[in-house]
């Protein structure tokens, strides 16, 4: 993946910082869809107040293990090829797009339009343009944060979300706020540079979740497909220490943001925040 990336950012030597966004899954068995709601959009924001995030040319990646294949019967990711060139400018113009990025918002979807008549026709323009992408095992996708596209979902998917951005872009402030997410468990989004918490994970305990699955056999004995495991709904994070005071690391857990997602480390908690994650996993932070 390192090496996919590196010649997106020349002369920074190879020092790359890392983000992993949510991991999409969806198990075998499930049908394939014909027709999906219509969620196209762009994760770029020109007006974005945040520090960085409006101008600079980002990359999203997904890393496919399950393949995606030409005959449609898989989840993935749908593109608008080259829209990051000639329709996400137009879509900058629009006053809900102005607005939304004061308030520190990058997720611009076309149906959020305050123009409702430039969104009928972009809508249009994107069953026309629009491309279900085909990825073997162990393809990565790349596109910039400009293009317009969705995901698609019918059809198995096991994939995981990644982006890399240059070292000398991650401010030490959003290196710290990349280690809560580290010790946690947490979600971060799509900029390596910035420690935003994706905004679907808001609020959620990360490897702290108590719910799980119980074991059960509603069929005693005489179906082995009706027996559900036990499973526990978070692992302890890869990253993680070992010999952390666990509940210090807990009151991490509920915190205020600046704006979506993104949290100010306090100078008192940086310690705490080195201590919880594994020396080998600080280079990607």
């Amino acid at each position: 993946v390192h090496g996919a990336l590196e010649p997106l950012f020349p002369g920074e030597d190879g020092k790359l910082v890392t983000s992993l966004d949510v991991t999409f899954f969806t198990p075998g068995g499930q049908p394939a869809a014909e027709f999906n709601t219509m969620s196209a959009h762009v994760d770029q924001n020109k007006h974005d107040v945040r520090p960085g995030l409006a101008e600079r040319n980002t990359y999203q990646g997904v890393l496919y293990v399950w393949p995606a294949g030409p005959d449609g019967l898989s989840s993935t990711t749908v593109v608008w090829p080259g829209s990051h060139r000639d329709v996400w400018p137009d879509m900058m113009d629009d006053p809900a797009f102005v607005q939304t990025g004061g308030m520190g918002l990058h997720y611009s979807e076309i149906s959020s339009m305050a123009n409702q008549s430039n969104a009928l026709g972009l809508a249009s323009a994107w069953a026309e343009n629009a491309r279900r992408v085909v990825v073997p095992p162990g393809g990565l996708l790349l596109w910039n944060s400009r293009t317009v596209h969705t995901g698609w979902r019918g059809g198995p998917r096991l994939a995981q979300t990644v982006c890399l951005e240059p070292a000398s872009r991650r401010p030490a402030a959003e290196r710290a706020s990349k280690l809560r997410l580290a010790a946690l468990g947490l979600p971060a989004c799509h900029w390596a540079s910035a420690g935003m918490q994706h905004d679907m994970s808001l609020g959620a305990p990360g490897c702290f979740n108590p719910t799980g699955v119980r074991c059960e056999d509603v069929s005693k004995g005489e179906k082995p497909d009706a027996v559900v495991l036990p499973l526990r709904s978070a692992l302890t994070p890869a990253a993680q220490a070992n010999g952390i005071d666990m509940d210090e690391l807990r009151g991490l857990v509920d915190v205020e943001y600046e704006h979506l997602g993104m949290w100010k480390c306090p100078e008192e908690a940086v310690g705490l925040l080195e201590a919880s994650v594994r020396e080998e996993f600080k280079e990607y932070l």
